[in-house]
């Protein structure tokens, strides 16, 4: 059994996980949010391995099947993630609620509970560090909480809409490195438009390659600089 299927059997914690039916896990005490597929899961982690990363920021996670993931690369090559979320899907009870959500954080939800949880599960508190806030206002702050050197790998599945997603991108610009590895979640033209392709050959002259297409994951796509 590999971890994504692990993290259903698990009954201990916080929160309880199910899995949806369409190849996602969710808790069952909320319809929303869904993580990421199985497909997806095993290949951030062999990315991270494959290309020897050492210093990565997710924004965001939901309730941590993505943290884990990326967590159990970064513990394979023995560098660390820093991911930052405002832990606010479980109350928007459907994903594009949240555009015009209020601008706090819940430190008390459910989904922050499950991160810190799946990390002790999978013993990665020395490699994954759950921060709370927003993208970009936060961004610097979180990353800089633990990182003198630029980042190496950055994932992005936050908000799903192209002036979020342009912001997200310019947030962690200025920290990366000059050779790096970036992911994106939900690469569909209602979310990653032409105005954000545009955006990201404009700034790194680069373009995203889709992985992991639709029904097998959720158009994950990648941008490799190595």
């Amino acid at each position: 059994m590999n971890e994504f299927s692990e993290i259903i059997k698990f009954e201990d914690g916080p929160v309880q996980y199910e899995n949806t039916g369409s190849g996602h896990i969710k808790m069952k005490q909320h319809p929303y949010p869904y993580s990421i597929k199985e497909e997806e899961f095993e290949f951030l982690k062999n990315l991270i391995i494959e290309h020897n990363l050492q210093r990565g920021y997710e924004c965001a996670t939901a309730f941590g099947v993505s943290s884990c993931a990326i967590g159990l690369g970064f513990k394979q090559t023995g560098g660390k993630v820093v991911t930052m979320d405002a832990y606010i899907e479980e109350k928007c009870q459907n994903p594009g609620a949240y555009k015009d959500f209020e601008r706090t954080v819940y430190e008390t939800s459910d989904g922050y509970k499950s991160v810190k949880y799946l990390i002790e599960k999978f013993e990665l508190q020395n490699t994954l560090f759950p921060e709370i806030g927003w993208s970009p206002d936060d961004t610097f702050r979180c990353i800089k909480n633990h990182f003198r050197e630029k980042l190496d790998f950055v994932f992005i599945d936050a908000g799903h809409f192209e002036d979020q997603m342009i912001k997200d991108i310019d947030a962690f610009l200025p920290l990366l490195a000059d050779k790096y590895v970036l992911a994106f979640h939900d690469v569909y033209e209602w979310s990653f438009s032409n105005k954000v392709h545009d955006h990201l050959m404009n700034t790194i002259g680069k373009k995203v390659e889709i992985m992991i297409p639709s029904g097998r994951g959720e158009n994950l796509g990648v941008i490799i600089n190595i």
